[in-house]
């Protein structure tokens, strides 16, 4: 049979570009061969980059809206046994229920650009996504790719972690994730640190409520991943996506740090028993 993959060459990295398609529609990807942006961005020029409607370019540093241009995903596989179907490159292939869900998810942001981080302006965007990306039937190319994931996802303009769906808790993710980014976006310091007027705001928001929401959020299956680390930590633009719901990963944090201080709740990272 054919692969649907042709060999990698040199530095070369599969990206795939998803096609537009009703809520409905399969999903349909194509794949695009690159060789690895090697450029790097300043983690805090690339989040002031988000919260300014001007563009800094720092000297040495190339300019965070222009490069690079794909996005990484970062997420669970799910139950193996569950799959479903998607188009790549024109044919069939199976891929778990909860990848698709978050390529559906990725889909719209694509359409509604004004809900989602602002490299998914571009309408040319890539993804990278390693069962799509890496020929996994290959196992000489995965031994070859599975090391270069880490430049893979500190090169990323955005890496995206997908949490799953919501399911009857998605009012409330969306209601925490909308003050997150509308709070986080007001302050103009690389600390990520809320104010005393942010922090008034704060406790005046049913704190309990978010709190139960936050340790749900943070109780998901993606957060036990040991690849949290190399995924997120070295990401110049960590972003969650719950559902149809996204924040910056570090928006997030500097809430539930907010709510710990006003409230001395649990940190995020202990986990309730």
């Amino acid at each position: 049979m054919i692969s649907i993959y042709r060999p990698l060459v040199g530095d070369e990295v599969r990206f795939i570009r998803i096609q537009p398609g009703a809520w409905t529609d399969p999903i349909r990807c194509d794949l695009v061969y690159q060789s690895l942006p090697n450029t790097r961005v300043d983690p805090v020029d690339a989040w002031l980059s988000d919260i300014s409607s001007s563009t800094t370019v720092t000297p040495g540093i190339s300019n965070p809206i222009e490069k690079p241009t794909y996005v990484a995903l970062s997420y669970v596989w799910g139950d193996a046994s569950v799959t479903e179907e998607l188009m790549l490159n024109g044919k069939p292939v199976q891929k778990t229920a909860n990848l698709i869900a978050g390529l559906r998810q990725l889909r719209v942001l694509l359409e509604n650009p004004s809900r989602a981080p602002k490299t998914f302006d571009n309408h040319d965007v890539m993804f990278w996504i390693d069962a799509l990306c890496i020929d996994q039937d290959n196992v000489e190319e995965k031994s070859m790719q599975v090391p270069r994931m880490g430049t893979i996802y500190s090169s990323a303009a955005v890496v995206v972690a997908w949490l799953g769906e919501n399911g009857a808790e998605d009012e409330k993710i969306r209601d925490l994730m909308s003050l997150a980014n509308t709070l986080c976006s007001r302050e103009n310091s690389p600390q990520y640190e809320l104010d005393d007027t942010m922090l008034k705001t704060l406790g005046s928001d049913r704190p309990s409520d978010m709190v139960l929401t936050l340790q749900h959020l943070c109780q998901r299956p993606w957060f036990d991943r040991v690849w949290i680390v190399q995924e997120m930590v070295r990401s110049r633009r960590p972003a969650l996506l719950a559902g149809s719901y996204w924040c910056h990963y570090l928006h997030l944090e500097a809430v539930w740090i907010g709510i710990y201080k006003l409230h001395s709740c649990q940190p995020w990272f202990v986990r309730s028993s």
